[in-house]
C-alpha cells in the first residue's frame, strides 16, 4: 500500500469514527488510533486543519466575565497575550498566583482523600492509601477525577473565566474539560527516569487539540520535579521524534539547544497552560515532593476514551460557566440536583 493510499484509509476510519461519535458520544478504537496515526505521519497537519474546520462550525458562546477571575490583572489583552506566547512557544507561565487560601484546602484536601499509589516498588504498597508528606510509600499518588473534580475550590480554578477564555482563544472554537487531575509525585525508589510516570520525552494526542493548565499546589524547584517543555515542538518536530514513544534527554539533546528547553520551577500557586502536542517531560525528582493540579480542555472529546464520572456543581464560577456554555462539562454525567440549580441561574 502507497503512503498516500495508508493516508486516504486513515482518514476515512478517522471520518467514519467521528460520524459515529457524533451520533453517540464514543470514539471508535480503531479511529482514534488512526487519528494518532495522522498526527505522526503529518507531522501534525491533519490536527491543524481538522481543528480549524471544526471550528468554523462549533463556535462558543458568550463565557462569564474576566471580572469573575481569580486573576485581577487579566484583560482581554492579557488574554491575548497568554493565546499568543501558546501559539508561538507552546506554553504560558501565568504573572499571577493563585491564592494561598486555595491552595491550603486543595492541599488539605490531598490528605483526606485515598489515592492510587504507583511507582518502582509498587509490589510493596497497597493499591490504594492516604498520602502521608513525612513517610510516603509510593513515588506518585493518584487521586480519581470523581474525587477530584467533587471539590469546590478545584471547581473554582477549573471554571476560571481566564482559563476559559485562554482554552477557547487557543483553539477557536468551543472548550470542553476533557480530564481533571490532582496526584503527589515523590522521590520514592527513584533511581533513573520512569517513562511510565511520564519522566521521559514524550507528546500526548488523545484529542485533536488540546490544553493543559498546571496548578503548581507546592513549591517546585529543580529538585522537586518540575514540568519540562521543549519551546516550539508543539508545531512541527523533525522526523526522529514522528513518532508515538518516550525519549531519552541525550536523544532531544541532539537536535534542540540549551535555549529550546524550558524547566518551569516556581512557588506555589504557579499556574501554566501548556500544549502537550509538544514534547515534555516530568523532571524525576530527587528530594521534595510535588502535588499537581491539572485541568485540561479540549475542542472535542473526540479520542481516548475515558470514564465518565458524575459532576455535582458545588461552586458559583462552575455553576456560572456552564450556565453560559453546558458543553463545557459535556466529558461529565451532570447530576439532577445540578441541573435544578442551573435551572435557576
Amino acid at each position: 500500500m502507497s503512503t498516500l493510499t495508508q493516508k486516504a484509509a486513515l482518514i476515512k476510519e478517522c471520518w467514519d469514527g467521528f460520524k459515529v461519535f457524533e451520533a453517540t458520544g464514543a470514539t471508535p478504537e480503531p479511529a482514534y488510533l488512526a487519528m494518532r496515526q495522522l498526527y505522526v505521519q503529518t507531522d501534525g497537519w491533519f490536527n491543524d486543519v481538522w481543528q480549524m474546520l471544526y471550528g468554523m462550525s462549533h463556535r462558543r458562546r458568550k463565557l462569564p466575565p474576566l471580572s469573575r477571575s481569580l486573576f485581577k490583572t487579566f484583560d482581554e489583552a492579557g488574554v491575548s497575550k497568554a493565546v499568543d506566547s501558546i501559539n508561538r512557544d507552546g506554553y504560558y507561565v501565568f504573572p499571577e498566583r493563585v491564592p494561598e487560601s486555595m491552595l491550603d484546602a486543595i492541599y488539605d484536601y490531598s490528605l483526606t482523600v485515598p489515592a492510587s499509589m504507583e511507582g518502582e516498588a509498587y509490589q510493596e504498597v497497597d493499591q490504594k492509601g492516604y498520602f502521608d508528606v513525612a513517610d510516603p510509600k509510593a513515588a506518585i499518588y493518584r487521586f480519581a477525577q470523581g474525587d477530584t473534580i467533587d471539590n469546590p475550590v478545584a471547581q473554582d480554578i477549573m471554571a476560571d473565566p481566564v482559563l476559559l477564555e485562554i482554552a477557547s482563544g487557543y483553539f477557536k472554537s468551543q472548550a470542553s474539560y476533557c480530564n481533571v487531575h490532582m496526584w503527589w509525585t515523590t522521590p520514592y525508589g527513584c533511581q533513573t527516569p520512569n517513562p511510565r510516570l511520564a519522566q521521559q520525552y514524550h507528546f500526548d494526542m488523545d484529542r485533536f487539540k488540546f490544553l493543559n493548565f498546571f496548578l503548581y499546589v507546592t513549591d517546585v524547584g529543580p529538585e522537586d520535579g518540575p514540568h519540562c517543555f521543549i519551546r516550539g515542538s508543539h508545531k512541527r518536530k523533525p522526523r526522529r521524534f514522528l513518532q508515538d514513544r518516550r525519549f531519552t534527554d541525550e536523544e532531544v539533546a541532539e537536535y534542540y539547544g540549551p535555549e529550546d528547553h524550558v524547566e518551569i520551577n516556581g512557588p506555589r500557586g504557579t499556574i501554566m497552560a501548556v500544549d502537550g502536542r509538544g514534547l515534555h517531560k516530568a523532571k524525576m525528582p530527587t528530594r521534595g515532593n510535588r502535588l499537581i493540579f491539572l485541568s485540561s480542555m479540549s475542542s472535542s472529546l473526540f479520542g481516548q476514551t475515558y470514564p465518565r464520572v458524575d459532576l455535582k456543581v458545588r461552586s458559583d464560577a462552575m455553576r456560572a460557566a456552564v450556565a453560559s456554555d453546558p458543553r463545557i462539562t459535556c466529558a461529565y454525567d451532570v447530576s439532577e440536583a445540578t441541573e435544578k440549580v442551573l435551572a435557576t441561574v
